[in-house]
């Protein structure tokens, strides 16, 4: 071989050769093929190839533009179309026209856009050049632009006649990878329209060919309306399947746009799973990045799903605010069928505000529009909304039937629950309670039904959704009745409610457990509870980056949760037979709506009342209860006032004038008996130990004790407990007196195995066999509200979390958890989840935790109290009764000695 030909073989590509190196790459690679267009350019400015640099140009508009990068893209069509021209190639130079049309259909200019791809097939006509086959080509494209457009516009059969004909062009024309892309834009119309079957095979088919085409990118951008469509058929776990897969493909390939996109629909995702403020948070930041890459219709979805979110968590002012944002920017994208779908959130903001006019005619018009653009899932929406609000029981019959012809039409599940919720408010509203039930109980037993067929992932994304939906609307029909026989089967659905989930899990072995907990993820559990514990640390030591870290521990929760759920193999039957009305006294409340129910079972009688308006007032009273303790935990000269204000005395008496003055004559006569207690979402968080009763507190009054959900079984509650305990205790500068609680526990209990310090780590805890003994916990602990089963205990090492201890055996044993806050349940949801609820999955017996913060010194008080009552032959219940009266005397603020409160299952 010559010199001459070695440094042949060994020259650099030429110019073209780059460029024609970038087109290839440029669906599989995009990141590469810029790196090759960036090469080239240079070269191309000193060489006269005006077309070639044409091309360059053109292909490194579109990968900036899938990168989010629009204004740069739109200077690199300029750069093309002159190029072209310098060229002499006319047709190629109209042809960016194509570009343009796309870019500003990203920046949220979609009448401009349509403008533009109309005026460019105007312009074709007179356009000279000879190529028949890049005239089609460039027709099809701008079919598509006015299809992509008028889509985000809200006009979806106009998009769907554009895509079909540039679906039929680009068939002729040979070019597969494009009529799979114009099939894929149509699929989004159809999902637009109600008719998610039909989208979600379509899509499936063109992501098909596009993979085997290689074009990764275009394939991969199917998956978030593939996911958006699975969660319209009531799949919000394959939605969340599909978007992991989803998250992976797009970061490989930096489509910033997209992945924004994939943010919205997961938010939406979990919406449906009832993790209402995650999905919140989701959505906030997905309408920031849409802002940001001035993407004006999907900013206004994003911002219009926070709103809801946030009206469904009862913040009001937030709903207002973001649902104000979404109307501006829809308004300003011209995006018509987000608008009305805003004004239909800001109409049940007017309805919950008690303005009913103003919700009837934001309805009104929201209907107009959605008929104007043939909107089908959301013209049955706004159809429901009008029935459920309309003054003439006539018009609220035509809207329903309205809204049942497309839901059957399209098949729409959830509309179709959502349906039989109107149907039978209506049927309540006429005073045909009968019927109202029997639409409900058949909504339960087809939802239960698909339940049975589910795994246990699916039954935790529908804990505080579908179901629970039909129970409370059902539990407030029964109660209405009157009858006895419907307020016991009333309590029976409020106490299946509130015990489903703990059940379902509760009755899966220790082993499988075990085995499930053991693999994370990404690897071994033992790496992510790791990770998330060095997670939490970090967020609790840096302020300043406290979204970025609360994003990540966001993420592998909600991974965590994912992969736990999907791999536990739940019992098919999730409603074991209900217990019959028990003889010892219960007081079972249940929030719906804005209402509390109250029952009161005593000697195999149940009793119920509706307590109206109960449940909003116990929420604003819930939260000045917790502005009290928060002000009594940043007070230090506390614990030498004499008793609690007059402020906290009016508190307490408008808690008990609200929950238990209503119910006097059904709660005579009961001092000295042992009282359950079940409270339903923010009621966990009510001091009911404090709350004046017949002249004492209710504590003094009876013995209470509450439940996690499940009905009471095996043991006694008051029975003597000798077992000598397993104390893990781990005291630092804020809780000095942990250490001294542990020496104490040590001295009366001699065979107790006391672990302090450094010797209490998250390995002493987990290994141990915990099975019938007595477990001390005396640590730090933290309540995690958005995600309740990631509440958690500090050992020494590193955090422990609920779900961790899910797998853990704890059967028959006696937990005491002398942490703040691990008393605490979940506001939202309707099971009691929270890090007592995940002892109780694992098996505990019983527990006794605290219901908010707490202070150091009248803790460890009540602790050796606790143990000493212990030692002398009382059993747990009694003990904690003791010694709650022990740290009154005191510390007479109830903040002190009305945390501690005795759980049994």
């Amino acid at each position: 071989m010559t010199a001459g030909s070695d440094r042949a073989e060994t020259a650099a590509p030429s110019p073209r050769d780059l460029v024609t190196g970038a087109e290839e790459a440029a669906w599989t690679d995009p990141v590469a093929a810029l790196t090759l267009l960036e090469e080239a350019i240079t070269p191309l400015m000193r060489r006269s190839e005006p077309a070639t640099a044409a091309r360059a140009s053109y292909l490194r508009a579109r990968l900036l533009s899938d990168q989010g990068h629009y204004d740069e893209a739109l200077g690199a069509i300029r750069t093309a179309r002159r190029d072209w021209l310098v060229a002499g190639n006319e047709l190629e130079a109209l042809r960016t026209d194509l570009g343009t049309g796309t870019v500003l259909i990203e920046v949220g200019d979609h009448q401009q856009a349509i403008d533009v791809s109309e005026r460019l097939l105007e312009s074709l006509d007179a356009a000279p050049g000879s190529d028949p086959t890049l005239r089609r080509t460039i027709v099809a494209g701008a079919h598509g632009n006015i299809g992509n457009a008028h889509t985000l516009m809200g006009n979806h059969r106009l998009s769907l006649q554009n895509y079909d004909v540039a679906a039929n062009l680009f068939a002729a024309l040979g070019r597969t990878e494009m009529q799979a892309q114009m099939d894929a834009n149509g699929a989004i119309a159809m999902i637009k329209l109600g008719m998610a079957h039909r989208a979600v095979a379509q899509l499936r088919r063109a992501r098909e060919v596009l993979l085997d085409l290689e074009h990764n990118l275009a394939a991969a951008k199917t998956l978030p309306d593939l996911a958006e469509a699975q969660l319209l058929l009531g799949q919000p776990f394959e939605a969340n399947r599909t978007l992991v897969e989803a998250e992976a493909e797009l970061e490989q390939l930096h489509a910033v746009p997209e992945l924004a996109r994939l943010q919205l629909v997961r938010a939406q995702a979990l919406s449906e799973m009832g993790l209402r403020d995650d999905a919140h948070r989701q959505a906030h930041a997905a309408a920031d990045t849409f802002r940001a890459l001035n993407m004006l219709a999907e900013g206004g979805e994003a911002a219009r799903l926070a709103g809801l979110m946030a009206l469904e968590l009862q913040d009001r002012e937030t709903a207002a605010s973001e649902l104000s944002t979404a109307e501006r920017l829809s308004n300003a994208a011209n995006d018509k069928s987000s608008l009305a779908r805003t004004w239909l959130l800001q109409g049940h903001l007017a309805a919950v505000n008690g303005r009913d006019q103003e919700a009837r005619t934001l309805g009104e018009r929201a209907l107009s529009r959605f008929l104007t653009t043939e909107q089908g899932a959301d013209t049955a929406e706004a159809h429901l909304y009008l029935a459920h609000h309309a003054l003439d029981p006539d018009e609220a019959a035509e809207h329903l039937a309205s809204a049942s012809a497309i839901i059957d039409r399209l098949d729409l599940p959830l509309l179709g629950l959502r349906r039989d919720l109107v149907a039978a408010h209506l049927a309540a509203q006429r005073g045909d309670l009968t019927e109202a039930a029997r639409i409900l109980e058949t909504a339960f037993a087809h939802q239960r039904s698909e339940l049975v067929s589910a795994g246990g992932h699916e039954l935790y994304l529908r804990a505080s959704t579908g179901l629970s939906q039909i129970v409370d609307q059902l539990i407030h029909v029964l109660v209405r009745s009157g009858t006895d026989a419907d307020t016991i089967r009333a309590w029976q659905f409020a106490t299946r409610a509130s015990r489903s989930l703990l059940t379902r899990l509760g009755s899966i072995s220790a082993e499988a457990r075990a085995t499930t907990s053991a693999q994370g993820p990404d690897g071994p559990a033992t790496e992510v509870w790791h990770k998330l514990s060095d997670l939490y640390d970090e967020y609790a030591a840096h302020e300043s980056r406290r979204e970025v870290l609360g994003g990540r521990i966001r993420d592998l929760q909600h991974r965590t949760i994912r992969h736990y759920l999907l791999q536990l193999q739940v019992p098919p039957n999730p409603d074991p037979a209900v217990a019959p009305v028990p003889e010892y006294p219960v007081l079972h409340f249940h929030v719906t709506g804005a209402d509390v129910i109250a029952f009161v079972l005593r000697d195999g009688y149940a009793d119920a009342r509706i307590l109206t308006g109960a449940a909003e007032e116990c929420r604003d009273l819930v939260r000045q209860w917790r502005s009290e303790c928060a002000r009594m935990a940043a007070v230090t000269e506390h614990r030498d006032s004499p008793a609690e204000s007059a402020d906290v005395d009016a508190l307490l008496r408008a808690f008990g004038e609200v929950l238990l003055e209503p119910l006097r004559d059904l709660l005579a006569d009961l001092e000295g008996e042992a009282l359950q207690v079940n409270p339903h979402r923010h009621l966990h968080a009510v001091p009911f130990e404090a709350l004046p009763f017949d002249g004492a507190t209710l504590g003094d009054t009876v013995a209470l004790w509450f439940s996690p959900g499940r009905s009471a079984h095996g043991g006694d509650a008051t029975a003597p407990d000798r077992r000598s305990p397993r104390v893990l205790a781990v005291p630092d500068d804020v809780a000095p007196e942990i250490g001294a609680e542990a020496r104490a526990i040590a001295d009366g209990a001699p065979g107790a195995a006391v672990h302090v310090g450094e010797a209490a780590t998250a390995d002493t805890l987990l290994s141990s066999d915990l099975r019938g003994g007595l477990l001390h916990l005396a640590c730090h602990g933290e309540f995690h509200d958005p995600h309740p089963v990631f509440s958690r205990v500090r050992m020494a090492d590193r955090w422990v979390t609920g779900a961790e201890m899910t797998g853990l055996d704890l059967t028959d044993s006696d937990v005491i958890l002398s942490c703040c806050d691990l008393g605490r349940a979940s506001d939202v949801h309707t099971e009691a989840l929270g890090f007592t609820w995940s002892l109780f999955v694992a098996g505990a017996r019983s527990v006794v935790a605290c219901n908010w913060s707490v202070d150091d010194g009248s803790t460890a008080l009540f602790m050796k109290s606790l143990h000493v009552h212990l030692g002398s032959g009382a059993g747990l219940a009694q003990a904690v009764d003791l010694a709650r009266r022990d740290v009154r005397r005191a510390f007479p603020h109830p903040y002190h000695w009305a945390p501690f409160r005795y759980f049994c299952s």
